[in-house]
């Protein structure tokens, strides 16, 4: 969160930059001399001033929400290299000393959600999931080792559901659900053959159509590049001309610990909230930076200003900020106009 600037009222001898109309008072009502127009003191009401503070603040992004739903079919057992793609994933997330999870749970809300459709199973698809929260490794390691593969692949109806429950939850910040699955999708209602891939491509669209980006990861070689490819341009919003999303396929551990590292740190969140609005007006008072680099005010390739309350860091400036640690501050100099 960050202080802003109100708008700065200064007179600089030829007319009032920025300030209110003069005014004569009588009682009970207060009048603009150029209009004639008066208006009730009650209904003028206090706080209307141009109160600009000075203020060097670090922001902080606003906390982004990942969602891993790993698909735990049967297939999931297969060999991945001498430990199966199962065991793979596991250790690729949850690790304490090598997961991709680990050293970001303190700034990423994560949430893990299993999905299958196994025979004994009185409902499909059956999903078990933890609520996204901070520091949730250990929550979320003790769901993923109590489980193990069994049954089929409705990820059309999986995805679907876990999108519903994530876009009641009210906090703040980037959504994302990263599928991780190693096999064409099925559905509830014809698991044999695998011919879900239109209810699943509808499912990662009308996620992002909510509000929720869907990234998909192949573990192994099983899913066609077609349907990857759609998955990915529905899961991130692609339309006629727009260049194509990124999907990835993991074949070993070791692209897969990639896939999953660039993933998750790449969806911190690029927009930062502010304490005190911070007007169109007073935007040249103010400069931000990146670890001390001075990042321009411009909508494709610097900041931008959302709202009053909210600016957002684009282009180049966004992408600094998914690695490593990083220090954004706003310096809002407000007494840089001299009367």
């Amino acid at each position: 969160m960050a202080t802003g600037c109100a708008v700065p009222c200064v007179d600089d001898g030829l007319g009032q930059r920025f300030c209110p109309e003069a005014e004569t008072e009588t009682a009970g009502e207060t009048t603009n001399p150029e209009t004639g127009t008066s208006v009730d003191e009650d209904e003028a009401g206090e706080g209307d001033g141009f109160d600009c503070p000075v203020a060097e603040v670090e922001l902080t992004p606003q906390t982004p929400t990942i969602v891993l739903l790993v698909d735990r079919s049967a297939s999931m057992d297969d060999d991945f290299g001498g430990v199966s793609r199962w065991q793979a994933v596991g250790q690729t997330l949850f690790d304490v000393d090598v997961g991709v999870v680990s050293p970001l749970q303190d700034d990423i809300r994560f949430g893990l959600a299993l999905y299958d459709n196994p025979d004994e199973a009185p409902m499909c698809p059956r999903v078990e999931s933890t609520i996204p929260a901070l520091d949730s490794l250990a929550e979320m390691s003790a769901l993923f080792a109590s489980a193990q593969p069994a049954g089929d692949t409705p990820t059309g109806m999986a995805l679907s559901q876990v999108a519903e429950t994530f876009v009641q939850d009210p906090t703040p910040g980037d959504k994302v659900i990263v599928l991780a699955t190693d096999g064409e999708p099925d559905t509830c209602e014809q698991p044999n053959p695998d011919e879900g891939q239109a209810e699943a491509v509808a499912a990662a669209s009308a996620a992002y159509a909510s509000g929720v980006r869907t990234v998909i990861v192949s573990v192994g070689g099983g899913i066609s590049a077609d349907h990857l490819q759609d998955m990915a341009n529905a899961g991130a919003g692609v339309g006629p001309g727009d260049p194509q999303a990124t999907y990835h396929q993991a074949l070993d551990e070791t692209s897969l610990i990639d896939a999953f590292a660039e993933i998750i740190s790449g969806v911190r969140d690029c927009t930062i909230d502010l304490d005190t609005p911070l007007l169109p007006q007073a935007i040249d008072l103010c400069q931000v930076t990146i670890n001390g680099d001075p990042v321009p005010f411009d909508e494709n390739e610097g900041w931008k200003l959302n709202d009053t309350q909210e600016i957002e860091l684009v282009g180049g400036a966004c992408d600094a900020i998914q690695d490593g640690e990083i220090v954004i501050e706003m310096n809002c100099d407000c007494e840089a106009i001299d009367p």
